[in-house]
């Protein structure tokens, strides 16, 4: 089949779609606060979108005359819109022919290549729930996972395939399908694929195929794309299947910060997706529309926050960038191959590359390209957030494509959660917080919300807390989860405030932190309080931000709670700080001791991290907290009398506050 009749039966199938779409039943109901902006919208929604999410992009592709801008980039292959929606196509009519129907579960262990793109969409236009999974997840908890997908079939990039091969084997799927880096490489003139940028990787990463080695020895059936590809070329029943707002289109996973290897498997519904797209644009957001970017996303793609950007960069007709190393130590290369104009990271990434940045030798490495750089997935200290912006200040982050004062930009910050969704984010945070010195200095910004999100903060009683008041934070939107895979732990997803109304629990300790933007700041887990002998709740990252109030010295500050009940401050100081750490540490002490009751402040001990050191990083990116509680645990170094004695320990040293008589 050519290209061009396999078009034309694309917009065939596109066209039977919209004449059977028909407009939702099962309204969602938004809150009457919400912006009349935002209720028109979401009221659009209902009647003239009750499809796929897939379709949705589409529509707005077409009608933007978007075909022929590029869509995806890899590695210097350039994928415009119509190559991408004709390969997904391809995908749709295969996966049809291999028997998939609406409402079928394809689970998924793939890396960011062009691929992964193809079978979320495809998924989407055939009704079927992509379920993505980790590579690292406990061998157990991934193979119930597979089995109770009830599918046959899984596609696995070939990266992934040792890490989880043992698994596969002992499950009930039948064909894999291998997907190879190398699939989406640009051909030379002898058809061969190669990586224009294989020098500059040098042996970090192979994109060569594995897969005539990994058929070899296998015990289960193995196919390529190419071979899976063929199974559709003849099929000729209908492609697309109706779906609807209130379909499951995703399942995603959690970070696994609760159960190392066993993280929550989370449903995503298609209103999820359309709604958080639409509200990108500026006419209902209030803020500059993405136009004409190119975006990067350093987040594993079975993350809900990943899909999400995905659907986001696509709806926007930008450029997604498939980078399938996500890598800690591969961000900085990883920026300057692939030159996105917006990136989001969690901090730990975006600390490695301004400490890099900030050796000697990389003085001159420049990112005017970056106009967006994003801190996502946990939270950011104010020092952090100082330490970064001077990064980009130095190193012109976005001044080719913004103007002064906006460039040289300052940082990004947002959050959510893969329950409840992105819904809080403030664009070039440093900057808008300026706008708050009008109101008073007992105020900062925070979060700002989405405008189609309504959310509160509840006290222990359930009653809305107020300003600075610290409690749970609680949403209602369209993009609130369907729920979790295991039922059973769906009861706690939801609470009820004093006044009986229904909210999603975002697990997360907040508070409201200025009257006139109402922003937020997201600070721990709901349950990292302590509960003082006369019965108050004392929220534990109050310690965290009485030592964080020392920017000038203190970059990065992490408390854990030991077994015993103590506290460990693991605390890294500012690169350019000239202050003596006895001198920042006794400071320290005497802001933690006017702060903190002291029930608390004689359970604290600190941990110093060197600059080189710095705070590991987990399979999801974000910072490890249980190798932080182990490694203390192995590593007990003190300071007795405030600092009577001081034992240096490589580059650490743990010193304890003295107790006060």
């Amino acid at each position: 089949m050519t290209k061009e009749e396999l078009l034309l039966d694309f917009k065939k199938e596109i066209e039977r779609l919209q004449f059977e779409r028909k407009s939702n039943t099962n309204v969602f109901k938004y809150s009457e606060k919400l912006p009349n902006k935002s209720k028109k919208v979401l009221d659009s929604i209902e009647k003239n979108n009750n499809n796929s999410w897939a379709l949705f992009m589409f529509e707005r592709n077409l009608s933007s005359k978007s075909m022929n801008k590029n869509a995806i980039q890899y590695r210097g292959n350039q994928i415009t819109y119509k190559e991408m929606y004709l390969k997904v196509f391809e995908y749709c009519k295969s996966l049809k022919a291999l028997g998939v129907k609406k409402g079928d579960q394809i689970p998924v262990c793939i890396s960011n290549v062009p691929e992964y793109i193809y079978l979320l969409l495809a998924c989407n236009f055939v009704g079927a729930t992509i379920h993505l999974v980790g590579s690292w997840f406990n061998k157990d908890y991934l193979k119930k996972i597979i089995n109770d997908t009830n599918s046959k079939i899984m596609f696995i990039s070939e990266d992934n395939y040792s890490k989880i091969s043992d698994c596969i084997n002992e499950s009930n799927i039948e064909t894999q399908v291998l997907i190879s880096l190398e699939d989406s490489l640009k051909r030379d003139v002898y058809g061969k694929p190669y990586n224009p940028y294989q020098k500059i990787e040098g042996e970090l990463h192979d994109f060569s195929s594995k897969y005539l080695e990994i058929k070899e020895t296998s015990s289960k059936k193995i196919i390529s794309q190419e071979e899976f590809l063929k199974n559709g070329i003849n099929y000729n029943g209908n492609v697309f299947e109706n779906v609807g707002l209130d379909d499951i289109a995703t399942i995603t996973y959690t970070s696994g910060t609760t159960e190392k290897g066993c993280p929550k498997g989370v449903m995503h519904t298609n209103r999820v997706y359309i709604t958080v797209s639409r509200f990108k644009l500026s006419d209902v957001s209030g803020m500059p529309e993405m136009k004409d970017l190119t975006t990067l996303f350093e987040i594993p793609v079975y993350s809900h926050t990943n899909i999400s950007n995905v659907a986001d960069t696509l709806f926007c007709n930008c450029t997604y960038i498939s980078e399938p190393f996500n890598e800690t130590s591969f961000f900085p290369t990883s920026l300057l191959i692939n030159k996105p104009n917006y990136c989001q990271s969690p901090i730990g990434r975006w600390l490695y590359l301004g400490k890099e940045l900030d050796k000697e030798g990389n003085k001159n490495v420049k990112f005017p390209f970056l106009m967006m750089a994003d801190i996502v997935g946990e939270g950011c200290s104010a020092g952090e957030e100082k330490f970064l912006n001077r990064i980009a200040r130095e190193h012109k982050f976005g001044t080719k494509k913004l103007p002064f004062p906006l460039a040289p930009v300052t940082f990004t910050l947002g959050g959510g959660t893969c329950e409840g969704g992105g819904l809080f984010f403030t664009l070039f945070h440093e900057l808008q917080e300026k706008r708050l010195l009008f109101y008073g200095k007992e105020y900062s910004l925070g979060l700002l919300p989405v405008k189609m999100a309504e959310y509160e903060i509840l006290n222990k009683d359930g009653d809305y807390c107020d300003i600075n008041e610290p409690g749970l934070l609680v949403v209602n939107s369209p993009a609130n989860m369907a729920g979790y895979t295991n039922e059973n732990l769906n009861d706690s997803a939801y609470i009820y405030d004093k006044y009986g109304k229904k909210w999603i629990n975002m697990g997360t300790l907040s508070y409201k932190s200025d009257p006139k933007f109402k922003s937020i700041k997201m600070k721990s887990r709901a349950n990292d309080y302590v509960i003082l002998q006369d019965g108050t709740l004392f929220p534990t990252f109050k310690i965290e931000e009485s030592i964080s109030k020392d920017t000038k010295n203190i970059m990065s500050c992490v408390v854990v709670k030991m077994d015993d009940n103590t506290y460990v401050c693991h605390i890294e100081k500012q690169p350019n700080s000239k202050k003596d750490i006895k001198n920042i540490l006794t400071a320290c002490a005497l802001r933690l001791k006017k702060d903190l009751p002291k029930e608390i402040y004689e359970r604290i001990w600190f941990r110093i991290r060197s600059f080189e050191e710095g705070f590991p990083i987990a399979e999801s990116g974000k910072r490890d907290y249980s190798y932080l509680k182990n490694e203390v645990n192995n590593n007990l170094l003190y300071v007795e009398d405030l600092f009577v004695k001081e034992l240096n320990h490589g580059n650490s040293m743990m010193l304890k506050l003295k107790k006060q008589k």
